[in-house]
């Protein structure tokens, strides 16, 4: 079998190589295209969970609520108590201003220190005007006859300057030594009987006026 010449370099190559085998060493190694780097991805912004932001502390909450329900009690408790206040004057006014069927001041007895005036029971008639319930005493050992006198009515506070809460007077026939007579008489005053005190703070200003 015959060889043949390659064209590139010239040299014999034996039958049985269809390539030179010196030219086909030398042969450049094809350059592969460089790898196209990864598409960079735009940075993405952590989400933000809108309603987590926005939300209050149930702590803050609760001490928003609690606050206000201060301030609401304590704006209730100053008005509750102007009102009243301004209430008892009115009332006050009116019984000293009240006519007790007189026509010159009633001046006060000498029995004044033997007359006791107690017991006292505060109901309201079928018209809603203020019944008094109360006790009579004489503790002189004489006999007291045409009894009569005025009665007010005033909280217990311990203070002089007590504004009267209720103005009845009362008269008696004839009260026997040491003895104790119940009556019942209607009063002045421009409250209900559920609104003036329990009958532990209450006093009397008694004023004899007969004998």
């Amino acid at each position: 079998m015959f060889t043949w010449i390659c064209p590139k370099c010239g040299r014999e190559v034996p039958p049985s190589y269809n390539e030179c085998p010196d030219c086909a060493r030398q042969a450049p190694v094809a350059q592969q295209p460089p790898a196209e780097p990864p598409l960079a991805l735009p940075p993405t912004k952590p989400r933000v969970n809108t309603e987590t932001k926005h939300r209050m502390p149930g702590w803050l909450l609760a001490v928003i609520f609690a606050a206000g329900f201060i301030v609401v009690g304590v704006a209730v408790f100053f008005a509750s108590r102007y009102f009243l206040g301004t209430r008892d004057s009115k009332v006050a006014a009116e019984i000293e201003s009240a006519p007790m069927g007189l026509d010159a001041p009633p001046k006060p007895s000498g029995y004044s220190k033997y007359i006791e005036v107690t017991g006292f029971r505060l109901t309201e008639d079928k018209t809603q005007k203020l019944e008094v319930q109360f006790l009579v005493v004489n503790h002189s050992a004489a006999e007291i006859a045409s009894l009569s006198g005025e009665v007010t009515l005033k909280p217990k506070t311990g203070k002089a300057d007590a504004k009267p809460l209720a103005k009845f007077s009362f008269k008696i026939p004839s009260l026997r030594p040491y003895q104790s007579q119940e009556l019942k008489a209607s009063a002045q005053t421009g409250l209900r009987a559920y609104e003036l005190p329990d009958w532990q703070f209450l006093e009397a200003d008694v004023l004899i006026t007969s004998p």
